[in-house]
């Protein structure tokens, strides 16, 4: 396809084709954690291995968010767009057809960095195609796709697990990433920004490379040992890393990621508060399925629909939180939305292995309410916490955070769990990875039982720092504006 024509503006198409590619990002983080056991036993890759899984995806999502804007502005938007759908549809396939456990999470990796292609510059397509309280809308009908995504991301994985096993799972994002590059993108306008500069190379390498040390050393800290020397000293680069990256970004004339905007304690207060979410949602969120495949004995579709009451409110509830604001504060809103994501993740601290989906049920549901609710309210009150000048940049700083603060937290919750695992299990390294991963054949009766317990005690940490986190939200916030 030639992305140099364009066939004539066509605003809703543009929309659909924005929103259904939008659609594929969540999933591609939800769905996948389903089949980590079943492409580890086909590919022989042990935990780390399946961790890289779902670790490159996401590090690679957060650390390309703010150079993918930078290029979108350069070259145009539309096609990069075009350009991030179709490698994440290559990488796609090169998933499905994964020889080695290397092969899949390189393709994992660079199928997280066009995600951010399709992110960034597809949010920016909309925003020029769209003007006043249409674009208010049609950003609307984008957070209600991504909801989707959340919502249908485990079931979607699980059934296409169940009928065609894990590459299948894969081998969909290609067929509906090809449609929308065919059947969406010539009709899209192309637009730049006629002010950007070059590209922020030295910002974006530094920020990338403490990403992945942090997560890298995560990961191997339970396999190693904490006080391992590798393991030290891998925290200690990505520490020098940011060091590095800050002082980049503070000298900069044009900084890829304005720093100043954290001295804004509201701004700041919403920061802390997505990242607090990375714990409180999206990590229980990616090892719950999993609980229930391994411990729980689940079949993938049916672990999959356990999760439903969890995504149900995410996908309903945004579009409500708007008539909540003409009534309650938006800082009352929020901090009860952090309240109910700790009420949801502590009422999770009661699961067993034999309980089933009736179980879940009710914390699910609460926890899905509380992120519904921020879900509707948190980009609104990014935006409206900095100068009406530095929107963009605001939006763009937020949203590094955001995906950076759940590659984190699902790094630093997979590593608690086996490490709290290895140390229930008298430091069997190798039997703990086996639990963790899903592995049960041949195991000892207790080790499940161990495991069940590792995940309550996250669990319960989980809670309370999301807790602790709503009070620190509040106390950043108190000087704001009811």
């Amino acid at each position: 396809m030639a992305l140099t024509r364009q066939a004539g503006h066509r605003p809703g198409i543009t929309l659909a084709t924005v929103a259904v590619a939008g659609t594929m990002l969540p999933i591609s983080v939800m769905a996948p954690a389903l089949a980590l056991s079943a492409l580890g036993r086909e590919l022989g890759a042990g935990l780390v291995g399946q961790q890289w899984v779902l670790h490159g995806y996401n590090v690679a999502f957060a650390a390309c968010m703010l150079p993918a804007g930078a290029l979108a502005d350069r070259f145009g938007r539309r096609r990069v767009f075009a350009l991030g759908t179709l490698l994440f549809a290559l990488a796609s396939l090169v998933c499905a057809l994964a020889p080695t456990i290397l092969v899949m999470d390189l393709a994992r990796a660079v199928q997280g960095a066009a995600a951010t292609g399709v992110l960034t510059a597809g949010s920016a397509v909309l925003a020029g195609a769209f003007e006043g309280g249409a674009r208010a809308r049609a950003f609307g009908v984008l957070g209600t796709a991504f909801g989707a995504g959340i919502a249908l991301g485990p079931v979607i994985g699980g059934g296409l697990l169940a009928l065609g096993g894990w590459r299948a799972v894969f081998l969909s994002n290609v067929v509906v990433a090809v449609a929308a590059v065919a059947l969406g993108v010539p009709h899209m306008r192309e637009s730049r920004d006629p002010g950007a500069t070059r590209f922020d190379r030295a910002g974006a390498l530094t920020f990338t490379g403490a990403l992945a040390l942090f997560t890298l050393a995560t990961v191997e800290g339970p396999q190693l040992g904490w006080a391992h020397g590798g393991v030290l000293a891998m925290f200690a680069g990505a520490a020098g890393l940011l060091l590095a990256f800050v002082g980049i970004e503070t000298r900069s004339v044009r900084p890829m990621l304005d720093l100043g905007l954290l001295r804004d304690r509201r701004f700041l207060a919403v920061i802390w508060m997505v990242f607090a979410m990375g714990f409180g949602f999206v990590a229980p969120g990616t090892y719950l399925p999993l609980y229930f495949r391994s411990v729980g004995g689940a079949g993938p579709l049916d672990a999959g629909l356990s999760m439903v009451p969890l995504g149900l409110p995410v996908l309903l509830v945004p579009p409500v939180a708007g008539a909540l604001l003409r009534r309650f504060s938006l800082r009352a809103l929020l901090t009860a939305a952090l309240a109910l994501i700790a009420v949801g993740d502590l009422w999770l601290v009661t699961l067993t292995p034999t309980g089933g989906w009736t179980q879940v049920a009710g914390p699910l549901t609460v926890l899905g309410l509380g992120v519904g609710l921020a879900f509707g309210l948190i980009d609104n009150a990014a935006v409206s916490a900095a100068p009406p000048e530095r929107a963009g940049m605001a939006s763009g700083v937020f949203n590094t955070m955001r995906l950076a603060g759940e590659a984190v937290a699902v790094s630093v919750t997979g590593a608690v769990l086996v490490s709290l695992t290895r140390s229930g299990l008298d430091g069997d390294r190798d039997l703990a990875n086996r639990v963790v991963a899903g592995d049960l054949a041949g195991i000892p009766p207790h080790a499940a039982d161990v495991y069940t317990d590792s995940l309550r005690l996250t669990l319960l940490a989980i809670a309370v720092f999301t807790a602790v986190s709503a009070a620190v939200f509040l106390s950043l916030n108190r000087r704001a504006r009811p």
